[in-house]
């Protein structure tokens, strides 16, 4: 027995593509997020294996119930009749009798009534209203025709300032006329409706339920910077931990907490829209201020994986915000994602503070990236770059061995690492170049110079016995209302080895310490 069968599906702009996810509404991303169209194809088929011969479509009269509130190209408030009516295109094998009645909107939905039909047997007359009569949609066992497809222009200010916009579906239902919805069956030549072709009972409603339907669920397109590229382990946040690594003049490398007055902390961190739509009038705002110290951070954008970097837009230490260009997203007819932005932002920390003072951050000390909505009152921090420092006690430019004194110990280490620079390992160990240059001269010897029998040691101490009944000593130093000894030794998960300010510090204790010769 033939039947006929209808169904509607979801289409990218290429109008080919099935939609695999939900529609997206853009709210906040750019003007060609905005225009981003879907299609809706309302079809009839018939299943493999129906019997019957072929069916030919000569007139329909479908119902199509939807969201006026989502769908921008179908809203009563938004679009004139013309326009409503132009979003609809039916296939051109029926161009006979057609008619458009848009429903009432109640409660943000409406519905929309169309018929078309054909009359292939009878010649069109040039000029005239009746120019092509139509062939019809000709189906057989197994295959598909095309009816219309409907242009979906999703409204972008559609739950506008929900941050939890569920998806919520475009279309509530298709119906076929199945009185007013006629075929002809080739072979035989008999003309029946879909009711008479199903043999439905006449008690049966007029507009019955299409068969196949899939979801036209819509919502909100998502915001996100997430962390990206090579930094494994530090592309979402600042490096938390500060000190200075020591390697050269030592049998095995430590971190000490002290940090050399002058020295520089760069770190990084790269980001990728995530999201489902471009990020539009951004800032970046720093958080936090230091201490005793100065933070610069420089941020630099690319349209997409693999782009040019743009120039470095700068946040001074003095500064808080600075605008950026939007963080590019970009998808093709189909639906593909072809294009994401990405932002890499440096970090450039410098303890610039007094000797013996503390370097300490104040707040989150990192950066938040927000993006604004285009037309909307509201705001949303995208992402937030953390980076909470450690404190640190700075000591003099010329302590090259980080004991908290400058004496013939850093003139031994500064020529340990011009030695390795020039012709030992090589490599340039910036922990004992005293001016920062790079380079291992006669200007290195100038700093020590005007650091030469500096302490931050103010001992001798008191000797304090300890719960063994050992005697230890009372330290004291420049700095120690800032941070205790146990604090540079230790602060929550991050430990440093302070071995030379620890010696130092027992020396300058004891009753016979003779202090250095200037």
């Amino acid at each position: 027995m033939a039947n006929l069968l209808f169904g509607y599906r979801l289409k990218e702009a290429d109008g080919t593509t099935n939609v695999s996810d939900s529609m997206k509404a853009t709210t906040y991303g750019s003007a060609a997020d905005k225009a981003r169209l879907y299609y809706l194809e309302l079809y009839a088929y018939r299943e493999a294996g129906d019997s019957g011969g072929a069916l030919r479509l000569d007139g329909f009269d479908v119902k199509l119930a939807f969201s006026d509130t989502i769908l921008a190209s179908l809203n009563q408030s938004l679009t004139t009749a013309t326009q409503r009516e132009g979003a609809i295109t039916v296939d051109s094998a029926l161009p006979l009798f057609r008619a458009i009645d848009f429903g009432a909107v109640s409660a943000g939905s409406s519905s929309v009534r169309f018929t078309a039909g054909s009359s292939s047997s009878i010649d069109g007359q040039a000029g005239s209203a009746y120019a092509n009569t139509g062939a019809g949609l000709t189906i057989g066992a197994g295959s598909e025709e095309v009816l219309a497809t409907i242009k979906l222009d999703i409204n972008d200010t559609w739950d506008l300032n929900s941050n939890n916009a569920a998806p919520t579906p475009a279309i509530n239902g298709a119906q076929v006329n199945i009185d007013e919805t006629v075929v002809t069956l080739v072979d035989s030549g008999q003309v029946k409706s879909i009711r008479e072709l199903r043999s439905a009972a006449d008690s049966q409603a007029s507009f019955q339920n299409f068969t196949a339907t899939v979801t036209t669920e819509v919502e909100r397109a998502s915001q996100a910077l997430d962390a990206a590229g090579s930094l494994a382990n530090n592309d979402a946040a600042f490096a938390e931990r500060i000190g200075t690594t020591r390697t050269v003049g030592l049998a095995t490398a430590e971190t000490t907490n002290l940090v050399r007055k002058g020295t520089t902390f760069t770190d990084t961190a790269w980001l990728v829209n995530n999201g489902e739509s471009s990020l539009v009038n951004i800032e970046a705002v720093k958080t936090g201020t230091i201490a005793n110290g100065s933070i610069t951070l420089a941020l630099k954008q690319r349209a997409s994986v693999g782009g040019v970097w743009s120039q470095d837009s700068l946040i001074s230490d003095s500064g808080t915000t600075v605008a950026l260009n939007d963080i590019n997203y970009q998808v093709n007819s189909s639906g593909v994602v072809t294009q994401r932005g990405e932002i890499y932002l440096e970090r450039t920390l410098v303890a610039d503070g007094a000797v013996g003072s503390v370097l300490t951050q104040v707040g989150a000390g990192g950066v938040n990236i927000q993006a604004y909505a285009d037309g909307a009152s509201t705001a949303g921090v995208i992402k937030s770059v953390t980076g909470t420092t450690s404190k640190n006690l700075i000591t003099y430019q010329g302590d090259l061995n980080y004991d908290g004194r400058v004496s013939m110990k850093d003139l031994a280490f500064l020529n340990a690492g011009a030695a390795a620079f020039d012709g030992g390992d090589g490599v340039y160990h910036s922990e004992v170049d005293a001016d920062f240059d790079g380079d291992f001269t006669i200007s290195d010897l100038g700093v020590l110079d005007t650091d030469w029998g500096g302490s931050l040691h103010t001992q001798p101490g008191t000797p304090v016995a300890s719960a063994d009944g050992s005697t230890v000593i009372n330290r004291s130093y420049q700095g120690n209302a800032g941070i205790s000894w146990s604090e540079m030794n230790a602060q929550g998960s991050y430990a440093w080895d302070n071995s030379s300010f620890d010696t130092q510090s027992v020396v300058e204790a004891g009753t016979d310490f003779v202090d250095t010769l200037s």
